[in-house]
């Protein structure tokens, strides 16, 4: 089974995350048994996200297509524009997952990391 990150915690102002170091640990995994791709389960919809890093690859993401009904299901329609409506979910370097829209505004949440499965 591949490492998961749903037990990692995202720091607020009301509430204190993981600590560096375990999440760089927990990032570090992740990242090797993803070399390319990720495929992951948010809300029983299983997507494959694409790996995208810069050319010293010290920056990396995963990106992929978010499912309307997956975003509604989290967000109803809130940010979603009326024309071609579309969403996507990028997992940051560190671990930080943001669901974004195609809205004309600068949109995006961060969601909870127990909402994720790397399958």
């Amino acid at each position: 089974m591949k490492t998961q990150i749903a037990n990692l915690v995202n720091g607020s102002q009301l509430q204190v995350g993981t600590n560096h170091a375990e999440r760089a640990a927990v990032a570090n995994k992740v990242l090797a048994e993803n070399p390319t791709t990720m495929t992951i389960s948010i809300r029983g919809q299983v997507i494959d996200l694409t790996r995208s890093q810069s050319l010293s690859g010290k920056s990396v993401c995963y990106v992929g297509s978010l499912p309307l009904e997956v975003y509604t299901s989290m967000f109803g329609t809130f940010g979603l524009p009326k024309k071609n409506p579309s969403a996507s979910i990028m997992i940051d370097g560190d671990l930080r997952v943001t669901i974004r829209t195609n809205s004309r505004k600068m949109f995006f949440n961060t969601i909870n990391n127990s909402e994720i499965t790397i399958c």
